[in-house]
């Protein structure tokens, strides 16, 4: 092998055989490397890099991740069969029913992603009963919305039971702020009444639980729907940017006592795709695949610790969240009254989404500027839908008399 030659050891300029040794020294070098490393295998358990035999080189686009698709989860916790495998999951059929996965045995230092192309949120557990993911209670799921994004959980710690990393789904919460409003014992129809809202500004009283067809024209509607029907209130919303699914929702009341543990909370939802104009936007059908459901049913079970101080009833206190107030929480997906999904074509997003262009498939009709759309014309197929929150006091029937400020608060936390 020739030498390499400094300037700097030698003290004057190179000459042109020494700048050529130098080169010849390099290129010498860079050959003896590329033997040695032909001799290396990867390995599955530390994920050494791997090397090309053939080219004796190190080739790192060789190594392909394993993508495994159309994957089904199976049952509501940790004892689903479904376990993911180390590469990519691709899981295509998540229900209410079927929302369950586990992690792999852990392998410190190797990863798995998973992908939710389902209809409602995926539970990944820990491989085994002890397992960590994050930070988050021992053997708690890891929830991965259905965006089709990849997550990647890494495992940290392979002594079982194992410990995983993810870099968890973006999050968000809308809060309505403290809201108020009179009500009055068996004033709707004998019952009751339900108060709807959506923040300060957006409040009033029905006679019951109620949703409908909101979704309808959703492109062409404003995000928040109010409107009096026969003396009662009606109040839906979406969000300006839509939410790929809700996570849990939390309230907070001013009522207190025993019978506050009977305030009954329901978020109601509709939804639905309908087919519209691409000249001016107009919607072209009379309704299609309208879903209407209750995404969570429960009710206010548990109170502020301490001691009631009543403020303008015997049935309230002054504020929100003091000594004895009810309070309330549901996580999504825990059980058949928190099934956040809307069904096939929309899931669990709550907003609007195209769905992009489509042959019309319904008979020639005339958009809201007079063009005329034949079958099998493009138009836009657009999704929308809307969420209504909705609180009965009390149940439906105890006798509380006039409370002149009820006060409540919601949160909903969801996936952005």
């Amino acid at each position: 092998m020739p030498d390499f030659t400094l300037r700097s050891v030698k003290g004057a300029p190179l000459t042109h055989e020494e700048l050529d040794g130098n080169f010849e020294y390099i290129s010498s070098s860079l050959y003896s490397i590329n033997n040695l490393t032909s001799s290396l295998i990867t390995s599955s358990d530390t994920g050494s890099f791997l090397t090309s035999a053939a080219t004796s080189s190190m080739n790192v686009s060789d190594a392909k991740i394993t993508v495994t698709s159309a994957l089904s989860a199976s049952l509501t916790s940790s004892s689903t069969q479904v376990t993911c495998s180390y590469g990519m999951n691709v899981f295509e059929y998540v229900t209410i029913d079927n929302h369950a996965v586990k992690l792999p045995q852990p392998v410190t230092g190797k990863s798995v992603k998973v992908v939710n192309k389902g209809n409602t949120l995926l539970s990944v557990y820990p491989s085994n009963v002890g397992g960590q993911i994050n930070n988050l209670p021992i053997d708690t799921p890891s929830i991965i919305p259905p965006d089709g994004k990849p997550y990647e959980f890494i495992c940290i710690e392979n002594p079982l039971p194992g410990e995983w990393t993810i870099s968890s789904p973006a999050t968000g919460q809308y809060d309505s702020g403290e809201i108020s409003i009179s009500i009055v014992a068996g004033s709707l129809g004998g019952f009751n009444p339900v108060v709807a809202a959506y923040d300060p500004s957006h409040v009033g009283l029905t006679n019951s639980f109620n949703n409908t067809t909101w979704g309808y024209n959703g492109k062409n509607k404003s995000n928040i729907i109010q409107y009096i029907s026969g003396g009662y209130t009606y109040i839906a919303f979406r969000p300006e940017s839509s939410w790929v699914g809700i996570s849990k929702i939390k309230v907070y009341t001013n009522i207190i006592g025993t019978r506050s543990l009977n305030t009954t909370v329901r978020l109601l939802a509709g939804g639905e795709f309908d087919y519209y104009s691409l000249n001016d936007g107009s919607i072209l059908n009379n309704g299609t695949s309208s879903t209407n459901s209750t995404l969570f049913n429960f009710a206010l079970t548990n109170q502020i610790p301490g001691s009631a101080v009543t403020g303008s009833t015997a049935y309230t206190s002054l504020n929100i969240g003091d000594a004895n107030t009810a309070w309330g929480e549901k996580i999504a997906n825990t059980d058949s009254y928190s099934d956040v999904s809307l069904g096939s074509v929309g899931g669990t997003t709550i907003g609007n989404k195209s769905l992009g262009n489509t042959p019309y498939p319904f008979p020639t009709k005339t958009d809201a500027s007079g063009n005329t759309i034949n079958t099998g014309d493009s138009v836009e197929k657009f999704y929308s839908s809307y969420i209504s929150f909705q609180i009965q006091p009390f149940g439906s029937l105890f006798n509380y008399g006039t409370i002149p400020d009820f006060k409540f608060r919601f949160m909903i936390e969801y996936y952005q």
